[in-house]
């Protein structure tokens, strides 16, 4: 089982954030691959100035997921930059899949 929490990108702001998520994990005995941080994509702006505390949830492990994709600006270009393992697509875009129709 994986467990999935939404932060704040001003969370990201500390280098520490990454260390003290470990931290907690170890004390509630939760292995940190089973553990998905989401940031909404509305966020991804300010992603490239949180690289750094990014990849050191991803070196410990911890997965992050982009949240409500598809609501912003981000391109799948940018995607490819960050170190996100996934990518959580806005329920607007798969609501009503099952009845429509794509021309030929």
């Amino acid at each position: 089982m994986r467990l999935a929490f939404n932060i704040s990108a001003v969370s990201l702001e500390s280098l520490d954030f990454p260390d003290l998520v470990e931290r907690i994990c170890r004390e509630m005995e939760v292995p940190a691959d089973r553990l998905v941080l989401e940031l909404t994509e509305g966020a991804t702006q300010q992603f490239v100035k949180l690289m750094d505390t990014l990849t050191r949830f991803r070196i410990k492990g911890i997965g992050l997921a982009i949240d409500d994709f598809g609501t912003g600006y981000s391109s799948l270009l940018q995607l490819r930059q960050l170190p996100f393992t996934e990518l959580k697509i806005d329920r607007c875009f798969v609501v009503d899949l099952p009845r429509r129709t794509i021309p030929a």
